[in-house]
């Protein structure tokens, strides 16, 4: 897999411009960064094949003694998927768009943010915003996070709300 940071361009989309006291690296960088260079404005697209492992529960070796993942683990393809994260603002702001293709959702599947996601600084779980997910048969459903907690929607379907956002039956790959 790879990754590629890309130049926010501040000013060119709304919602983003050149945070305060915020400078770009030497040669037309591609983050905003603090004048300690730690990143606080800017974009990832990633391309390529990773696995997941998830960990539930203490703490799991993620890699057998033979170098391969454990049974849980799972393989996801990313086609042009694209992270934008903005913490020059409190609640920090990430956006989401892209294909991601695994076993674990029938194929692809399209994710947009609706809704930005909102975390504060140090906390794991966003506590706003909204996705959907769309496959190749149409819409699939829409991610609803609310202080914490998650709340799934299938498409025709009723609203699962699960108390964490690492709840394990969100971190399972259930092929469809």
């Amino acid at each position: 897999m790879n990754a590629v940071v890309a130049d926010p361009r501040p000013g060119s989309r709304p919602g983003l411009s050149r945070p305060g006291g915020a400078q770009r690296r030497r040669g037309g960088g591609a983050a905003w960064h603090t004048p300690d260079c730690v990143p606080i404005a800017y974009t990832l697209t990633f391309n390529g094949l990773t696995s997941f492992a998830p960990m539930i529960g203490p703490a799991l070796a993620l890699v057998a003694p033979g170098g391969s993942f454990g049974e849980d683990a799972f393989n996801v393809a990313f086609d042009d998927f694209v992270l934008e994260q903005d913490t020059s603002d409190a609640p920090v702001s990430v956006r989401m768009s892209g294909l991601l293709a695994s076993d674990c959702y029938g194929g692809s599947v399209s994710v947009q943010t609706l809704a930005a996601l909102e975390n504060v600084a140090g906390d794991l779980c966003p506590d706003a915003g909204e996705l959907s997910v769309t496959g190749s048969g149409g819409a699939m459903a829409t991610v609803r996070y609310d202080d914490g907690q998650v709340q799934v929607t299938p498409a025709g379907g009723e609203p699962v709300v699960y108390p964490f956002c690492f709840d394990d039956e969100l971190l399972m790959c259930q092929p469809q």
